[in-house]
């Protein structure tokens, strides 16, 4: 039986939940390494004190004896994976231990090169380092490549988190096939799904009201909608600097009255509305690394549509069969995607039922733990190499990016 470690910055209801499954499928041949604290403004919100009393967390902040415990992990485990290794700082320095001694590295990430990060897009930037007279989004940029190109060794394979993460690493000559499917793994529900039919299309959103969220292009689409007579209402759960924004622009549109906005509720009350609800709505940009609410609502039986920059998009969606994928930003095709639904409920209630048994039989935590499990054996020779068609560990596509180095389709609010 193989011996793993997992490191990660801090806890969250994301890693604990692969990591459960590692360690019924492990046992004491497991780790979940946590480098930093519980955040507090996830604790403000309601979240638990993941991985407080697990023998088989190791809690760095604690002190020395657990700080040796990972030192130990790290050097005799047979694979580690790291998380963000070229941005994060600690986990780059750990993985660089191992590489030397040409162990099995595992580096994981969502995309590098994200449209406000691009390595080839430097123009526009003013704020200059005061020593070296350089764009500090250049000098990030440049470490980013100098940490990707150390990594680029055989004995080291990469955890692609999201459509994109493979492309990216493609764009500077990376890790030639040596990326992975990989990404966030969430609770699949324990309770069946309300369905309730009428003649209003129940619409969610939800998420922290960013600029990359683009709810706007949601309320557009919706107000679209409202001219061709659909009946609907739309539900928008958080909260953020474009709040009030949005909610002039829903007013302006003349949909305030079918447009309700709510303040952060814990994710629990969050999927109980999911299984109430219609439709949900990922519309983020290509600066959303993954969006693990997508597979919430997936796995709650959401019939879902998703922009097609989303990090989650083409690795969760199999469009028309899983859900709908749209161009980011473009409120026209998601009005039609809205419309489509709106009018043929077999066909929303199947996409929603394909939707949740794809969650159930590809993208479950215990899934993900036994395909990485295998990949590992293969990796280390000790069985034969895994090939699964799609999900977690099956071989990295490229998906390449049409929208990331052009302009999205915007909306002044």
């Amino acid at each position: 039986m193989i011996q793993l470690l997992i490191i990660h910055k801090h806890p969250s209801h994301h890693q604990m939940t692969l990591a459960n499954s590692m360690h019924d499928l492990l046992g004491n041949n497991f780790r979940m390494a946590f480098l930093d604290p519980w955040q507090q403004d996830r604790m403000a919100m309601g979240w638990p004190k993941l991985g407080e009393h697990e023998p088989w967390v190791i809690r760095t902040w604690e002190g020395n004896m657990e700080n040796n415990e990972l030192a130990k992990w790290n050097m005799e485990a047979d694979a580690v994976i790291y998380p963000g290794y070229a941005t994060w700082e600690p986990a780059n320095k750990l993985l660089n231990m191992r590489l030397n001694h040409k162990k099995l590295c595992l580096p994981t990430s969502e995309r590098m090169f994200k449209p406000s990060t691009d390595l080839f897009k430097i123009s526009g930037v003013t704020t200059q380092d005061e020593n070296l007279k350089l764009p500090r989004c250049v000098l990030r940029r440049f470490r980013l490549l100098k940490c990707a190109i150390k990594v680029n060794k055989s004995n080291c394979h990469y955890l692609a988190q999201g459509t994109y993460a493979a492309y990216d690493q493609s764009k500077i000559g990376m890790l030639k096939d040596r990326c992975w499917t990989w990404g966030f793994f969430i609770p699949l529900p324990n309770t069946e799904r309300e369905k309730k039919f009428t003649q209003t299309l129940h619409i969610l959103c939800a998420g922290r009201l960013l600029d990359l969220k683009k709810i706007d292009t949601i309320i557009y689409a919706c107000s679209l909608i409202d001219k061709r007579n659909i009946r609907f209402e739309l539900n928008v759960i958080g909260n953020g600097p474009q709040e009030n924004n949005l909610k002039e622009l829903a007013h302006n549109q003349g949909i305030s009255n079918k447009c309700f906005f709510h303040d952060f509720i814990p994710m629990e009350s969050v999927r109980s509305k999911m299984r109430e609800t219609d439709v949900f709505i990922l519309a983020s940009t290509a600066d959303e690394g993954w969006g693990a609410v997508l597979n919430e609502a997936m796995s709650e039986g959401c019939a879902v549509i998703c922009s097609t920059g989303a990090g989650a998009s083409r690795i969760l969606i199999k469009d028309s069969v899983t859900g709908l994928l749209f161009p980011t930003g473009d409120s026209e095709a998601l009005a039609e995607r809205l419309e489509f639904l709106a009018k043929n409920r077999d066909k929303r209630e199947e996409m929603g039922r394909n939707a949740a048994q794809y969650m159930r039989e590809v993208w479950s935590p215990a899934v993900g733990a036994e395909r990485l499990v295998a990949l590992i054996n293969g990796l280390l020779g000790r069985a034969p190499m895994p090939e699964y068609e799609d999900g977690p560990c099956s071989k990295a596509k490229i998906f390449k990016d049409q929208i990331c180095d052009r302009m999205y389709v915007t909306h002044d609010l």
